[in-house]
């Protein structure tokens, strides 16, 4: 039994000492003999650009100097090491265009194990990718919508980059795969797009070869969204809704104030304070109700209330009646003296001056020319271009570059052939008035353009011209009219003397006044008599196309003014609310809002999109 024992012992203990004699599993000193491997990419088969680059990732640290490269790409390329088991092959300068350049790499690692030797090859191509497609086709964005890019090939996401004005929005990215992995991207909000004109995007992006696409921009339109009696957010010239106070300080404005307001680029308000002959400045939109104006135009202070009654250009105004900018020019309307005062840039204080007139003022009352007006309650400048209703002469006048001396002639005029021709509904221009007709006009008050489109309100002919392209030669006829079946009729309206029978509708209204405007895809009218708003959700297409939405009235039958509890009759002891109207003459949007001047009530009412 000992010398069995005695044994075993002396068999482990030699086992022992040959196990550790060898480096067995628990040593330090194990010898390496697993070849290393690498993984490239892109992989062997992709396509690079001119400038691609491919990484080659060991599956162990590994040098430099021990890495041999053959092959075109091989002797046309600089390798550099990234990391410890990392590195890349750059081309010394650029490779060359539609080439299928080999690659053979050999390596070891620092116990000299070779690996086995890689063979790969690569398609250069410089062709950046395509945008096939985006998605809407159109201007219009909803509120909702999903913006939907696709591209040409497989994009790379890193290398995305959004700017513009939409991307103030909060909005979600993902892409998709449509006829390729990542090669469309859906743009979505978050909670809605805010509304308004040239809502831009700019989008830069690489393939995944890393050719770039070429920058790609595009401009949308989100609607304004309205329901019928929606109510106002905010209220200028009143602490509340229910005042209709007038006066001449910092808040108030004097009774009945005509025409629409205007708003800088930087949001600067600027509101016609008819009465006090004053245009009041608000460094930004009032976000509550009674808010005071910042600064005014065309008087010393905002106690001042001094009309100019000579007509000469100075800082003094006759009864504005209509603000209007566009890329940083303002234009400001005046009744009483029949002229436009142009200034140069959108003021920021009191202290700005007009820097040119237009009309002409000679005094011996013959205004039947291209330089003056008969009656003048509504200008704009757009564009480039400067619009004025010549109401008393029965024609538009058109300006189709910013004048740069007073008194510039007009080189445009609607409704009549020429400027020595100024009879209302004269379409055979013979001095005698005739039947209406899609040229011809009878005391136009306002207008609205975007220098592409126009819309002019033809007052006594108790309609609303449109023009799907801006004209460029007098008397063009327009394209659409609305308020009426068509163009050789003038039904309604007290110039007809059957005022009382025209029926209130979705699409007639009662000889509409000042307020017009459009964001170029819906369209807003004053309809003043029947104390409302008509819009259109989309430029209309047809004669006597219906609108869609009224505000100041639960539907498009009623008419009554101050109408609070909508029993569709006048109450003069019913105070306003802020849904309700009285005769309104002005109305124009920015952004998400919409300005409203509720004359009747002397005050502007804001009312925020849905």
């Amino acid at each position: 039994m000992k010398v069995g024992f005695l044994k075993a012992i002396l068999y482990v203990a030699i086992v022992s000492s040959l196990t550790a004699c060898s480096g067995g599993s628990g040593s330090n000193d194990s010898i390496d003999t697993i070849s290393p491997s690498v993984t490239l990419n892109p992989a062997s088969g992709d396509t690079l650009s001119l400038t691609g680059s491919v990484t080659l990732d060991f599956s162990e640290a590994i040098t430099l100097s021990d890495v041999i490269l053959s092959g075109d790409m091989g002797r046309r390329g600089v390798l550099t090491q990234f990391d410890a088991d990392t590195l890349k092959l750059f081309p010394k300068e650029k490779w060359e265009e539609g080439e299928v350049l080999s690659l053979l790499i050999n390596a070891k690692d620092a116990a000299g194990n070779r690996m086995q030797e890689v063979t790969a090859s690569y398609q250069i191509e410089a062709v950046a990718p395509e945008l096939v497609s985006i998605s809407p086709a159109g201007e219009r964005l909803e509120k909702g919508g999903t913006i939907t890019v696709q591209f040409s090939e497989t994009m790379n996401q890193e290398s995305l980059q959004l700017t513009g004005s939409l991307t103030v929005d909060a909005y979600d990215l993902v892409w998709l795969e449509g006829s390729r992995v990542n090669d469309t991207l859906r743009i979505s909000p978050k909670k809605g797009w805010i509304s308004g004109k040239d809502r831009t995007f700019a989008l830069e992006v690489e393939d995944s070869v890393g050719n770039k696409l070429s920058k790609f921009e595009a401009s949308f339109t989100v609607p304004l969204y309205f329901e019928n009696f929606d109510a106002a957010q905010v209220v200028v010239g009143q602490e509340d809704f229910s005042s209709t106070v007038s006066g001449l300080n910092e808040k108030n404005i004097a009774e009945y104030p005509i025409g629409s307001v205007a708003v800088s680029d930087n949001g600067r308000l600027f509101i016609s304070d008819t009465g006090n002959n004053r245009v009041l400045g608000y460094n930004e939109i009032p976000k509550v109700n009674g808010a005071p104006a910042n600064f005014v135009l065309g008087q010393e202070d905002l106690y001042s209330a001094v009309s100019n009654n000579d007509s000469t250009l100075t800082k003094g105004y006759g009864k504005p009646t209509r603000v209007s900018i566009s890329k940083n020019k303002l234009l400001v309307t005046q009744a009483f003296i029949r002229r436009s005062f142009l200034y140069d840039e959108v003021p920021e204080d009191g202290e700005a001056s007009p820097h040119l007139a237009l009309g002409l003022r000679d005094g011996d009352g013959d205004t039947c020319n291209s330089s003056e007006f008969s009656f003048l309650e509504s200008s704009i400048v757009v564009n480039g271009k400067i619009i004025a209703a010549d109401t008393g002469n029965s024609r538009i006048l058109i300006w189709d570059e910013l004048p740069n001396e007073h008194e510039a002639p007009a080189n445009l005029v609607l409704g009549q052939s020429s400027f020595n021709h100024c009879l209302a509904n004269d379409d055979k221009q013979d001095g005698s008035s005739s039947a209406t007709t899609a040229r011809t006009l009878s005391q136009p008050n306002d207008i609205w353009s975007d220098g592409e489109k126009l819309a002019v309100v033809d007052t006594l002919n108790n309609r609303v011209l449109l023009w799907n392209t801006f004209p460029k030669s007098n008397f063009v006829p327009a394209d659409v009219v609305l308020g009426q079946k068509n163009f050789s009729v003038n039904q309604g309206g007290s110039g007809t003397g059957d005022a009382a029978d025209w029926p209130v509708t979705n699409k007639t209204f009662n000889e509409p006044y000042l307020g017009i405007w459009s964001n170029g895809l819906q369209l807003f009218l004053v309809d003043g008599v029947n104390h409302r708003v008509l819009i259109w959700d989309q430029w209309p297409e047809n004669n006597f196309a219906a609108a869609d939405w009224v505000i100041g009235q639960s539907d498009f039958e009623k008419n009554a003014f101050n109408d609070t509890d909508q029993n569709g009759t006048n109450n003069q002891g019913e105070l306003p609310s802020a849904s309700t109207l009285k005769w309104p003459e002005g109305v124009v949007g920015y952004q998400d809002k919409l300005f409203v001047t509720d004359s009747g009530n002397n005050r502007i009412l804001i009312f925020k999109s849905r």
